[in-house]
């Protein structure tokens, strides 16, 4: 029943005609987790983009190395000041939407087709409603991405000093990561859509509707445990889980 929306795009009155030479492939898979939280992932286009020869582009790189550098030491840290900026900087990314990674991710793919698959318990309909939702974000990720592109200067002088790249790269990263989440939004919403139930995800989502959330190591088995543990950790830093739990 769902594919026979195959070809379709989300918004097809302003999706221009491609060539089947051009067209470039991302799989996402759609998953719901407990009740109406449903997880999203996106599977990334084996290619690996060209490094960017601009001067802000290897300056980006180059402070993002660093940070990188700083962070995975800092995730060594148990005690102490340092041990309380990992806490902090662990909360904070557990904080951002797992949504906003999904269309981060499906923005890095730059696909113009789009494999959609999901529990054939579920309709086309209804899954391609969830994915409109997604779609419509586009403008709000925009907005916050201008706020987040005014803030990263003003903090452009630390780098200049011993202080730590955290705050500078956090600035820079959630600039980043709206635009990227915008792009995707707004790729979502124009890429032609293959809608494709799959009969070895419906016991995960018959799972769902249980009086328990779906364990990550229960996802293992399709490649979502790491999506469905981020979306759980957003949900209980949220308190989402305990008010289902009792909703019952």
């Amino acid at each position: 029943g769902g594919l026979a929306s195959e070809g379709r795009g989300l918004n097809t009155s302003r999706r221009p005609h491609r060539s089947s030479a051009a067209m470039s492939r991302a799989i996402v898979t759609i998953m719901p987790l407990w009740r109406r939280h449903w997880a999203f992932h996106c599977k990334e286009a084996a290619t690996v983009a060209a490094p960017s020869t601009s001067l802000l582009g290897r300056f980006g790189r180059n402070l993002w190395d660093r940070s990188m550098e700083q962070w995975r030491a800092l995730k060594e840290a148990k005690g102490g000041v340092r041990g309380m900026v990992r806490r902090v900087a662990e909360r904070l990314v557990d904080q951002v939407p797992p949504e906003e990674n999904f269309l981060a991710t499906l923005a890095t793919t730059k696909c113009t087709h789009v494999q959609v698959r999901y529990p054939t318990t579920l309709s086309a309909k209804l899954v391609r409603r969830r994915l409109r939702l997604l779609a419509r974000a586009a403008r709000w990720h925009r907005r916050w991405s201008l706020v987040w592109g005014i803030a990263t200067p003003v903090l452009f002088p630390l780098v200049l000093t011993p202080l730590s790249n955290i705050p500078i790269v956090y600035t820079f990263w959630r600039w980043y990561a709206h635009r990227s989440a915008a792009n995707g939004a707004e790729l979502l919403d124009s890429a032609s859509l293959d809608m494709a139930p799959c009969d070895d995800l419906d016991a995960l989502a018959d799972r769902a509707w249980s009086t328990a959330p779906m364990a990550p190591g229960e996802a293992a088995k399709i490649g979502l445990d790491d999506t469905v543990d981020r979306k759980l950790r957003y949900l209980r830093l949220r308190g989402d889980l305990v008010a289902n739990k009792h909703a019952e």
